[in-house]
């Protein structure tokens, strides 16, 4: 099943839902066997995605068994937004508050014992 939001993405062009459904699930099923014919598929402005074939080992087999198998993966994905920058609160370094805060045990203690 084809994610909602992309069909109501399709159909808001004009395209009836059914239509933009079976649309979808065409281009999404063109891309699955590509990806298993070991090709790679451009999905312009968002990435590239590559399923290479690589062993693997079977559970249970003390590695004396391997599979082939494919996994897709994501190559040289794009930014789709950038925002403006904004500032940062500095972050608290460990080291040094550990120590300003056994200053400040310390200097609790040396007031009590007086």
């Amino acid at each position: 099943m084809v994610d909602k939001h992309i069909i109501a993405a399709i159909a808001e062009s004009g395209i009836a839902a059914d239509d933009a459904q079976d649309m979808a699930e065409r281009v999404f099923g063109a891309v699955l066997s590509s990806l298993a014919a070991g090709r790679t598929v451009q999905i312009p402005g968002v990435c590239r995605l590559r399923a290479p074939r690589k062993p693997a080992w079977v559970p249970g087999t003390l590695k004396r068994q391997a599979v082939e198998q494919r996994k897709v993966g994501i190559v040289h994905p794009a930014i789709i937004e950038k925002g403006a920058p904004y500032d940062v609160a500095k972050p608290i370094d460990p080291q040094v508050s550990s120590h300003a805060w056994g200053q400040a045990i310390r200097a609790a203690a040396e007031g009590q014992g007086q």
